[in-house]
């Protein structure tokens, strides 16, 4: 816009659409109440509405080229693509039936004594929403002495992300001060099946951090750099599988319940110097 501020601006698109089996022997179980799994096309209605604005901006503050304050904003989705439902894409009833056999005479294994050992089967969310995080950034950067300072903010919030969890569980109690609980024996909310273990979307984050750096340039190619951020994630699903992190477990204790999960990131790190 003039020779000290530079602004800058984008808007980003992705169509993704739903996958097929050459078959038609798609199985998801829409609704956690269905008495059967579906089988057939579509196996899930993704969303189209995932415009993503990018804005940025730089000024000189001084005019003489040596204070600069930057700033951006984005909008990132998280499309619907084969690592969110690869599990459950080809572990559901009736195409999959898992069960425990407590005894093996012979092998093969007759696979009639599988059927309806266990009414377990695996889900997709069927009507998906939009899944993104925005993120922005505020920084600040001055020259002195022939070294480069920089001061900088740093945050994002993910929205509606995708996590998994057992949906087919028993319906919470209240005691009298408000508290939910699950009495003993309780039965789940939809009888025909055991463990839903579902994809869904629904949980959120949060980042902030502020970071410091110097950056020193002397003769002959050699450089000196030194930055440090002090950060802090929080979320109520840091993953999808309780395998992305050794170190916590990414399956929610109670999906319609989810702020009991709200801590800090299983990747949570406050400290960082390079």
């Amino acid at each position: 816009l003039t020779s000290r501020l530079t602004l800058n601006g984008g808007l980003r698109h992705e169509w993704v659409s739903t996958p097929g089996e050459i078959n038609g022997k798609d199985a998801n179980l829409r609704n956690v109440l269905d008495k059967e799994v579906t089988v057939g096309d579509p196996y899930f209605q993704p969303t189209h509405h995932t415009f993503a604005p990018r804005f940025g901006l730089a000024l000189d503050v001084l005019g003489n080229g040596k204070t600069v304050v930057r700033s951006g904003f984005g909008m990132y989705f998280d499309q619907p693509l084969f690592h969110i439902f690869r599990s459950p894409a080809f572990r559901s009833l009736p195409f999959v039936n898992r069960g425990r056999l407590t005894s093996v005479t012979a092998l093969p294994v007759d696979p009639s004594q599988f059927k309806g050992v266990e009414s377990a089967t695996e889900a997709l969310q069927f009507q998906l929403q939009p899944s993104y995080s925005m993120r922005y950034n505020l920084n600040l950067q001055h020259e002195l002495s022939g070294m480069v300072l920089s001061l900088s903010y740093l945050g994002s919030r993910g929205i509606n992300q995708v996590g998994g969890t057992d949906t087919n569980i028993a319906y919470a109690q209240l005691r009298s001060d408000g508290t939910p609980f699950f009495p003993e024996r309780s039965v789940r909310r939809n009888p025909n099946f055991a463990q839903v273990r579902t994809i869904l979307q629904g949980f959120s984050s949060s980042y902030n951090a502020l970071a410091a750096g110097m950056t020193r340039h002397f003769r002959n190619g050699l450089q000196f750099q030194a930055a440090y951020t002090y950060g802090k994630s929080l979320d109520d699903a840091s993953g999808t599988s309780r395998l992305d992190y050794a170190n916590g477990q990414a399956r929610s204790f109670d999906p319609y319940n989810r702020r009991l999960n709200r801590a800090l990131s299983d990747f949570d790190i406050w400290h960082t110097l390079t």
